[in-house]
């Protein structure tokens, strides 16, 4: 038909943009996060190892298990730690240790 246009599919690697621009914001934040995470790291005076579990255990599962649920889904889904639940963690710090705030994490997840 003469006056109409045809849309077609993105192809190659423009194919990519729009996952690409939803999951920019997303890497942004879980990035500037990891302040959090060292701030109750030195809280706890967790040494070098220990901070390395807590980042590895925060990012990392959660990492996979976004992945998983992407290519399940077929679409960017990203799943991370509750940021103000580490402010709280860190808010008991004079308290409790870390064994025994990681204890009660366990326990009650």
């Amino acid at each position: 038909m003469p006056g109409t246009r045809s849309s077609s599919p993105l192809t190659g690697p423009r194919s990519l943009l729009p996952a690409l621009g939803a999951a920019l914001p997303v890497v942004i934040l879980g990035t500037t996060l990891i302040s959090i995470l060292l701030a109750v790291a030195e809280t706890f005076g967790l040494s070098t190892g220990q901070t390395s579990t807590l980042i590895v255990a925060c990012y990392g599962v959660s990492g996979l298990v976004s992945l998983g649920m992407t290519f399940a889904f077929r679409q960017p889904l990203f799943i991370i730690w509750n940021s103000s639940s580490m402010i709280f963690l860190a808010s008991l710090a004079a308290d409790y240790s870390y064994r025994e705030m990681m204890g009660a994490t366990f326990v009650a997840g």
